[in-house]
């Protein structure tokens, strides 16, 4: 396997964990917090409805660039949405940010959601990936490490969300994502993803006489002759 698909892998790992670890974990701390099923009942459907809608424009989107440009763009949206996220659980006061009819709330929610879906989309790129980097005989395998890395993500971040707010809190929580996805973005900046796949020259071909000995034979001459 590609030494550059092994760290797209545990990169798009990274991002992928982040992701789903922050959106498990608001949809926990908001449960525990207001103890409206309503609200944890939006919060889990929005994630699913908006991966729905925004994939196809992500797909549109790598179909016309450059993946090297579309992964470090979804991560980069994840990161500033993050950054927005953490502010406003900052700067708002606890009881107007749990107001379900207050816009904070609902602000707080929608740039959550935003960089959780940004981060997840990143498996579309990468599974452009495969054809770019990984010889047609690796690829099958491949194929099955992407489905891995998107398996394992979602085990990891059920277990983890929950353990940080029980322990933590869901500051720590906020803390942590933007941290691993601004090191996920100073990471993917550092591989590089050729246009194409670059196979192995191929031997040049042996030179063909410029005669051949059934020839001299057939002329009663020996190769060697020089009359």
């Amino acid at each position: 396997m590609p030494p550059t698909f092994r760290r797209l892998l545990v990169n798009t790992l990274l991002t992928g964990v982040t992701s789903s670890f922050l959106w498990f974990a608001l949809t926990f701390w908001v449960y525990v917090e207001t103890r409206s099923v309503v609200a944890t009942g939006v919060i889990g459907g929005a994630f699913s409805i908006s991966a729905a809608v925004l994939g196809p424009l992500f797909g549109t989107f790598v179909d016309h660039h450059r993946k090297h440009t579309a992964l470090v763009s979804t991560t980069a949206i994840a990161a500033a949405c993050f950054v927005v996220a953490t502010v406003v659980f900052l700067a708002v006061d606890r009881d107007d940010l749990l107001r379900l009819a207050g816009p904070w709330f609902w602000v707080l929610i929608g740039f959550t959601l935003l960089g959780s879906v940004a981060g997840q989309m990143r498996g579309i790129a990468l599974s452009t990936c495969v054809t770019l980097l990984v010889p047609e005989a690796d690829r099958d395998r491949a194929n099955g490490m992407v489905g891995t890395i998107t398996g394992v993500s979602f085990a990891i971040t059920s277990v983890f969300s929950g353990i940080v707010i029980g322990q933590l809190g869901m500051g720590w929580a906020y803390y942590a994502a933007l941290a691993l996805t601004v090191v996920a973005l100073l990471h993917i900046l550092t591989i590089e993803i050729a246009s194409r796949l670059r196979l192995p020259p191929s031997p040049a071909p042996a030179a063909r006489p410029l005669t051949s000995p059934g020839r001299w034979r057939r002329s009663g001459l020996s190769p060697d002759c020089r009359c």
